[in-house]
């Protein structure tokens, strides 16, 4: 008897029966397409976004390893005979669309759910990705969720990365520098400045218009002075 062992970092794994599944596939194309033969049932780590997959080139019926972990028999079968349909459906009617007329009729002749999309739970979702990189002029490591041409620093410096760090955690929290997040010599790749900060301007006077509410600020001490919204105003300087 041929066995499936899906073992995930850090969580229980779960045994099922690959007779089961390759025995389900069988029927159904014995039943419906006798002269289609396909592949054992086979387990992806890599899969986290796609519960199954069909080959149409290698006439094979791929599954996730996530979705032999969290969901129950009746959703594992569910899905062998969504891609089963696929088989049957790429045989019978070459060039058909993924999810056209033809494989919808297929679905309702061997009883299968032609929907593209199914409800795992909150339990099951993707990791996210974080993508880092170093400043060179302060050291502080910048995370993001997405790739980004420039990323502007903490201490004003413009950046742009040309490669990054990418992981699938969330990153380390700065305020609790004493846990260990990398294991050996893993670091964020450094990026090179692209515009140095600028400084700071200090306004020396802030003032707010009596007639619209905004508030307008100037480098210098003056008596006079134009409002955005073009009135002319009398300051009263202190002293």
């Amino acid at each position: 008897m041929r066995q499936l062992q899906i073992e995930l970092p850090r969580k229980a794994y779960r045994q099922i029966t690959a007779d089961v599944l390759d025995d389900l596939a069988e029927e159904l194309l014995a039943e419906h397409e006798p002269g289609l033969r396909i592949k054992p049932v086979r387990v992806s780590q890599k899969m986290w976004k796609t519960l199954g997959r069909y080959t149409p080139d290698s006439r094979e019926i791929v599954l996730s390893a996530r979705l032999l972990e969290k969901a129950d028999d009746d959703m594992i079968f569910g899905v062998v005979r969504h891609e089963v349909a696929h088989a049957i459906t790429g045989h019978r009617f070459p060039g058909a669309r993924a999810h056209g007329k033809e494989f919808r009729e297929v679905c309702r002749e061997i009883g299968a759910d032609a929907s593209a999309t199914t409800d795992m739970g909150a339990g099951y979702a993707p990791p996210r990705s974080y993508f880092g990189v170093a400043c060179p002029r302060c050291g502080v490591t910048l995370w993001r969720a997405q790739r980004v041409r420039q990323i502007e620093c903490r201490c004003g410096a413009v950046l742009e990365p040309e490669m990054y760090l990418r992981i699938r955690r969330p990153p380390p929290d700065p305020d609790r520098p004493e846990e260990e997040f990398y294991s050996g010599d893993l670091k964020a790749p450094v990026a090179h400045v692209v515009k140095r900060p600028r400084r700071r301007e200090r306004w020396k006077l802030h003032f707010k218009c009596a007639v619209c509410g905004a508030v307008n600020r100037r480098k210098r001490m003056v008596r006079f002075a134009r409002c955005s919204c073009g009135v002319r105003l009398k300051i009263r300087l202190p002293g």
